[in-house]
């Protein structure tokens, strides 16, 4: 006989072989001929199990039957596959157009897929759409893609790690019968596509958080069969020139789609124009040519063409980028980046000065150089030479940014103080003692970077602080000298908090306590994590206790 304990454990067993086919549809093995289907029991799900009906899936269609999630919530799923639209068109104008589904695709060409999720229940859908490129972590919208042998192929951005960027939310109640549809390009989801044939599957999360907001299983839709056709080399040539001369139109939107369809291509023809394309400065542009890359398999041919352009025409965030995830050796990128400190172009001399805070394990050669952009005439270019030091614990860098501290810039010298206090720079004490008079902003980052430096000098400059007229520059003194132990400023936070005038002072206060309590790691007014949410009184009362009552852990 089995005790209760095996018995537990055979139920799991048994529940874990028939989930497998289930699980293995969507993690490389060939998807099923018939819908994958769930039914009730899942948290959030409600009533009895219901019967789904079953749409044949048409040329270039596959449907699901619904599924039932929170409060009763019925979700059918539809994906269908079409020729992605012109490069000056948009998915959107291309499906209102009414481009014809297919199944037939060639090499390298943009596939255009619609999800349709119709709400089949009995009560509204909130609808709630992550927008950007590609939804990344909080991807609700997924296509899994297999080759005739069953194999799944490859994400290009699971390859390089990280999802994609992310923006903000769309919401929308869909009433009972009403549908929304969303486009996204296959393309994105695999690197590029071989001749053969393939196999989709989409997947429709209804939450970007998934299962935490009830829903324990999704829709996936039916398999949809696809092919894709072989191009002569002259042909695949001739596709991506046509895409290249998309490039030169002086619509930013053309550019855009033009070099996200070159990356598509996968073609290492494309490598030039691609790189080209870093360095445009329309709204997203670069951006998309940074992706591009995602989509080259010979990576040794993306170096030799990223570090032609380095060359070429300097240094650029985006393509620094490229060259550090390549792991391009920093010896063979100094001499460019440099060289683009003298750049005519002062976005670009920001670029490099910005760039040479990663090569801070190549002391002087990159330092000396750095530190001469910190007298530039373009005060972006300053501050991302400070921004850069960030990173050289070296007392010429030390002295240097103490010499900064000077700049014309308010928002220079804070970001100077900023950097030393991240530094922990115990020689720019007396230079920081100086500022706590400056205007509050100054003042204030001045106390924020004596706190971090932490030594008995600093602790002393922060007490003169407490002299200072400007009360919310000795609050936040005396919320820096707490957190670093020192208990007799505790009558005066309590004297300020009480005296606020404004509620949103009050709240600074406590925002200020909160900090100070958990640097210090001891016991606030109320539960652990929460400090900051407690209101003004709960602070008072704390404040007036007696320092014995509290322990550190």
């Amino acid at each position: 006989m089995l005790n209760p304990s095996m018995r537990v454990v055979l139920a799991s067993i048994l529940l874990l072989v028939a989930a497998l086919p289930v699980l293995l549809a969507g993690e490389g093995a060939a998807p099923q001929q018939r819908p994958l289907s769930w039914s009730g029991g899942g948290r959030g799900y409600g009533g009895a199990p219901e019967q789904h009906r079953v749409a044949q899936p048409r040329s270039g269609e596959g449907i699901f039957s619904s599924l039932s999630g929170p409060e009763d919530t019925v979700l059918s799923l539809t994906i269908t596959l079409r020729h992605g639209p012109p490069v000056s068109q948009t998915p959107e104008e291309t499906a209102e157009a009414g481009a014809p589904a297919d199944t037939v695709f060639r090499q390298g060409e943009p596939i255009d897929v619609a999800f349709t999720i119709t709400n089949e229940g009995e009560k509204s859908f909130r609808y709630i759409d992550v927008e950007g490129s590609r939804p990344g972590g909080m991807g609700q919208y997924r296509l899994v893609v297999t080759d005739e042998r069953g194999r799944r192929l490859a994400d290009p951005w699971k390859v390089w790690g990280g999802g994609g960027r992310s923006g903000g939310l769309n919401l929308a109640d869909i009433s009972p019968g009403e549908s929304f549809t969303k486009h996204v390009y296959l393309n994105q989801w695999v690197m590029p596509l071989s001749p053969g044939h393939y196999t989709v599957v989409g997947v429709y999360w209804p939450h970007p958080h998934g299962a935490r907001w009830g829903y324990a299983a999704v829709p996936h839709c039916l398999p949809v069969e696809m092919d894709v056709r072989p191009r002569t080399e002259a042909d695949l040539k001739a596709y991506v020139r046509r895409l290249g001369g998309e490039l030169q139109s002086d619509e930013p939107q053309r550019r855009l789609q033009a070099v996200r369809y070159l990356g598509f291509s996968g073609s290492l023809h494309a490598l030039s124009d691609i790189a080209r394309t870093l360095y445009d400065e329309g709204q997203n542009v670069a951006f998309r040519a940074g992706e591009a890359f995602r989509y080259m398999t010979d990576r040794n041919a993306c170096i030799r063409v990223l570090l032609r352009t380095l060359d070429e025409r300097g240094p650029i965030t985006r393509l620094q980028y490229l060259v550090a995830h390549y792991k391009v050796p920093k010896s063979r990128t100094l001499a460019p980046t440099i060289k683009g400190l003298s750049d005519p172009d002062a976005t670009r001399r920001a670029a490099a000065a910005r760039t040479l805070g990663q090569y801070y394990d190549m002391g002087d050669a990159a330092l000396v150089p750095l530190l001469g952009t910190l007298k530039d005439k373009d005060p972006g270019v300053r501050q991302a030479a400070v921004s850069a030091l960030w990173n050289y614990r070296l007392p010429k860098a030390t002295a240097a940014l103490l010499a900064a501290s000077y700049d014309p810039d308010e928002q220079i010298r804070r970001l100077v103080i900023q950097t030393l206090g991240i530094l922990k720079a115990e020689a720019a004490i007396p230079r920081l003692s100086e500022l706590l008079v400056e205007t509050p902003m100054i003042a204030c980052a001045a106390v924020d970077a004596l706190r971090k430096i932490g030594t008995a000098e600093a602790v002393e400059a922060l007490r003169d602080g407490l002299e200072v007229v400007e009360e919310t520059v000795r609050v936040r003194t005396a919320a820096a000298l707490l957190s670093l132990g020192d208990d007799s400023v505790r009558a005066l936070l309590a004297d300020a908090l009480e005296s606020a005038s404004f509620p949103w002072l009050a709240s600074d206060i406590c925002n200020l306590l909160g900090n100070a309590v958990e640097k210090r790691g001891i016991p606030g007014p109320g539960p652990e994590g929460k400090t900051h949410m407690i209101d003004p009184e709960a602070w008072l009362k704390w404040l007036r206790q007696s320092p014995r009552d509290l322990t550190t852990p």
